[in-house]
């Protein structure tokens, strides 16, 4: 292989993994869809949760947010999508600072969302 053939392979490697920026209505379609399969995978009911609403995030493309709420506070469900739509799924709580006994509190309104969806089915 040449070197202009290498150079041209890292471009073009470099373009298309840069090509495809989702539509809003794509980007929406991706998040819930995420957010339906994670509910799904740990078994909670997406129903308990308000949402989805765009929201900005510093470096994602798109990023939608689902909240609970009860008489401990706000769980919050982050789905970001970014280019060639791949997403990530993030939790937090209103308040959140980064210390131990936040954490603890997003563990705790997590239990809390699973158990309030079992009491429903």
């Amino acid at each position: 292989m040449t070197l202009a053939t290498i150079a041209s392979t890292i471009v073009l490697l470099f373009v298309y993994s840069y090509r495809w920026l989702p539509s809003p209505d794509e980007a929406r379609e991706l998040a819930v869809g995420t957010f339906e399969r994670y509910a799904q995978w740990e078994k909670f009911d997406p129903q308990l949760f308000e949402g989805p609403r765009a929201v900005e995030i510093g470096g994602v493309a798109y990023a939608f947010e689902w909240t609970y709420t009860d008489e401990d506070g706000t769980l919050i469900v982050s789905v970001l999508v970014d280019r060639g739509g791949w997403t990530d799924v993030s939790f937090d709580t209103d308040g959140f600072d980064g210390s131990r006994a936040a954490n603890d509190k997003i563990e705790r309104m997590i239990q809390r969302v699973k158990e309030r969806s079992r009491r429903t089915k």
